[in-house]
């Protein structure tokens, strides 16, 4: 029996070594973008070990890398805070457009890339990775109904017992879960309600009301569909959820700033100086000045 386990142990090491050989030669070749090469070898890779999700995920990323080249834009909202700058008026440093240094994508590719994604998660089910990368593929092509769509799907799965997540090989302990989930879909809340488009506002509104269904105590989807509403100017709604929001997190700024731009618009000037008042101790000058600004000109309207 023991010679039997030694055998099934080094079966299995023997197999890891295998794959990773044929993964570090595929690394190899995209590096070097020799990319008809790289081709020829996933299907040697995938001939090899038909059932290994990593052929699958190398797949996705071969065809994401194939079907984008290099796009430069103008746009009224930053598409990604670490690329691209902005353009700037004299007037009190207002910026007037962003310059994003990015990528276009070829459809074709990027389907094929998909598909590739689908097969390697029915294989791998838990690995959250994967659902990431593909989620970051849909903003990145601004196909957000359907990134709000997976985003939701994943938090679902994230309340799920028994679910044995995994990060690329790494297993993720259940207390862990809640938290890498949530707060990787925060950052695609925010590039979403950055652009302040129909379409990006629409899906924070939805995954921010799918979150607070699935985690009533988080604050981030109070916040998220808070600053949605208040962005389409559905304020009396707004202002509900960003005083369930101030229940669970009094100090975050731009809730506060949702809330006194609520009141304001729905003529409680009493309640909207209360809240730019509380804007006066951020440590954002910016953020005192506006405040100030927006006391003054309430004090006035009130004849104080």
């Amino acid at each position: 029996m023991k010679k039997l386990c030694s055998i099934f142990f080094m079966l299995i090491m023997a197999m890891q070594v295998f794959c990773e050989d044929y993964k570090e030669r595929y690394e190899y070749l995209m590096k070097l973008e020799r990319f008809s090469e790289a081709k020829k070898h996933l299907k040697i890779w995938q001939e090899a070990a038909p059932e290994n999700p990593e052929v699958f995920f190398a797949y996705f990323n071969f065809y994401t890398r194939k079907g984008r080249s290099k796009n430069t834009s103008v746009d009224l909202y930053n598409k990604d805070t670490d690329v691209g700058f902005s353009l700037v008026g004299k007037k009190e440093d207002t910026v007037l457009a962003y310059i994003n240094n990015g990528f276009r994508y070829d459809a074709d590719y990027i389907n094929e890339a998909f598909m590739y994604m689908d097969r390697g998660l029915e294989l791998a089910p838990n690995r959250l990775d994967m659902y990431f990368n593909r989620i970051d593929l849909l903003g990145k092509t601004e196909n957000y109904a359907k990134q709000a769509e997976r985003i939701i799907e994943i938090l679902r799965a994230s309340k799920e017992p028994k679910r044995n997540w995994v990060w690329e090989n790494e297993y993720i302990s259940p207390i862990k879960i809640k938290d890498i989930v949530l707060s990787k879909s925060e950052k695609y809340y925010r590039l979403w309600l950055g652009a302040k488009t129909k379409e990006t506002l629409h899906s924070a509104v939805i995954c921010g009301k799918a979150q607070i269904e699935l985690y009533p105590k988080e604050f981030s989807g109070y916040k998220t569909l808070g600053s949605a509403l208040t962005i389409r100017g559905d304020y009396e709604k707004a202002l509900l959820y960003c005083l369930k929001g101030e229940h669970l997190n009094n100090f975050d700024e731009a809730n506060i700033l949702n809330i006194a731009t609520c009141y304001e618009n729905i003529e409680n000037k009493t309640n909207a100086r209360a809240y730019y008042k509380k804007l006066l101790k951020s440590e954002d000058a910016r953020m005192r000045s506006f405040a100030n600004k927006k006391l003054k000109h309430l004090n006035q309207s009130a004849g104080y």
